[in-house]
């Protein structure tokens, strides 16, 4: 497989994950907790991962990171 198709893929993955999230209909943005697990380990898969973030924001996505690592080293 190429780069850019695996690119592809983890793009489609993302958003994916953010539309699911978003066809629940709240009007705050409600995230469970695989969801955000998903796209944090999704955003370790890809360079350019942020220019697939819609609903979520890098900020936002980055903070997750730093809850996820702590949770783990942390058990």
């Amino acid at each position: 497989m190429s780069l850019r198709y695996k690119e592809l893929i983890l793009e489609n993955l993302i958003l994916k994950t953010q539309l699911a999230a978003y066809k629940r209909k709240h009007k705050v943005f409600p995230t469970t907790p695989w969801e955000r697990c998903k796209l944090v380990m999704l955003s370790y898969l890809g360079p350019d991962w942020k220019s697939s973030l819609i609903l979520v924001t890098p900020d936002t996505l980055i903070s997750w990171r730093k809850k996820k690592w702590k949770l783990f080293w942390n058990l």
